[in-house]
């Protein structure tokens, strides 16, 4: 399915709707969206996910072919529907053991074996038996009510399973990473994936919160975007950010409203990179529905949604950043792909309120030789920029002194 005007339109409408669900059912196509039973590696008893392909760089459509919404500066891809991040990680329901979904083969069974102390971790009280207990009785306690509601059989506990979307995103990715640290997997591993949990919940965050009450909301902003769609424009971050801050901004806004435009402002924000604008954002919506009496379950969202960005997400960044800078001095990484590193870097540090940090790893990236440094000095004395065949290092640290002037400013 090419990229057609019709497409591109498509998504800024869906940007315009505070990225309503429009694309709820498109995305279980079952070319791409694959079903499996898996085996536990700790007591081999079966279990059910969901897998997704990763999604190659230059592919023009997300999941289940939802229109693009663009990559961020540091490369996190984001789609009106399902999130590539989402399926990355497994975590199985029986110990909590958590691992990258591909190291389970093609028959269901995982393909290394995992070693006995590793396992007899994951049994202890160092391990996630105790939070696995909890979990499991909370969580069947909750599903079985909701069962004898409507009339369903249900197993008794001994036989139910934790449904893998019971398990959040957030846990998957922090289990996993808990995991391969203790089976002593490299630091450039573990990097790529603390900077993968960081995606998954900044995608997480940038799509639509399915609530009834929020439906009017979604209505309401909608009409003030309306006019700022163009037929055949592709998602543009900055143009967004602006219409969403205005909109945000203003008077007369019903609560629900307010809210449903400040959810979408706080995720533009974060694919942005402003921390502190995020942050702001949170900060007057907590003050705007602070009344004791009224907006309980709002106020139980922002609670959630000030926790996920600033515990766990920014959690996320900083562990990506350590690793990265431990495979770094442990020249983890070959000579051409230090560039990138080395901006993965600053983005994490810049992302997760470390401006200071952020600056001095671009300095460091812009001083390198292979970047051409004195090239780049020449291009701009004459307002000019780098040719597409330009080399990557140098197209890299061009992007890196843009975030260097921005930050400045």
């Amino acid at each position: 399915m090419p990229v057609t005007r019709a497409t591109r339109n498509q998504a800024a409408r869906l940007v315009a709707s505070c990225l309503l669900l429009a694309c709820a059912a498109s995305v279980w196509g079952a070319h791409q969206v694959e079903p499996r039973t898996l085996y536990s590696p700790i007591v081999n008893k079966p279990f059910k996910v969901v897998t997704i392909p990763r999604r190659r760089g230059n592919d023009k459509l997300g999941v289940g072919g939802a229109p693009n919404m663009g990559t961020d500066i540091d490369g996190c891809r984001h789609t009106t529907g399902m999130s590539e991040y989402d399926h990355f990680v497994v975590t199985d329901p029986y110990s909590y053991f958590s691992a990258l979904a591909e190291e389970w083969g093609a028959n269901g069974h995982f393909i290394k074996r995992l070693p006995g102390d590793v396992k007899s971790w994951l049994l202890s009280k160092d391990g996630f038996n105790d939070e696995w207990v909890t979990d499991k009785s909370r969580l069947y306690k909750r599903e079985a009510k909701r069962a004898r509601l409507q009339g369903q059989p249900f197993p008794p506990l001994e036989d139910w399973v934790i449904p893998q979307n019971s398990i959040p995103l957030e846990k998957r990715y922090r289990y996993a990473l808990m995991c391969y640290r203790r089976r002593n997997f490299p630091s450039a591993f573990q990097a790529k994936l603390a900077l993968s949990g960081a995606w998954a919940l900044r995608a997480r965050l940038n799509r639509p919160l399915m609530h009834s009450q929020l439906k009017a909301g979604i209505l309401e902003v909608d009409n003030y975007v309306q006019k700022h769609i163009v037929d055949g424009e592709a998602f543009d971050l900055d143009k967004w950010l602006k219409v969403y801050r205005g909109i945000f901004n203003r008077s007369g806004l019903t609560d629900e409203a307010y809210f449903v435009a400040g959810l979408t402002l706080m995720g533009l924000e974060l694919r942005k990179g402003d921390l502190s604008r995020c942050e702001a954002v949170i900060t007057e919506m907590e003050r705007h529905f602070a009344d004791e009496n009224d907006h309980l379950t709002i106020r139980g969202l922002l609670r959630a949604r000030r926790r996920l960005i600033l515990k766990e997400y920014v959690g996320f960044l900083d562990l990506a950043a350590t690793h990265f800078v431990q495979a770094i001095r442990a020249e983890a990484f070959a000579r051409p792909r230090l560039p990138e590193i080395l901006f993965a870097v600053a983005e994490c540090y810049r992302r997760a309120g470390q401006g200071q940090r952020a600056m001095n790893w671009y300095l460091a990236l812009t001083q390198m030789e292979e970047t051409q440094p004195q090239v780049r000095s020449r291009l701009r004395e004459q307002g000019k920029f780098p040719s597409v065949e330009a080399p990557y290092a140098m197209l890299v640290a061009w992007r890196a002194q843009n975030q260097m002037t921005m930050l400045n400013e």
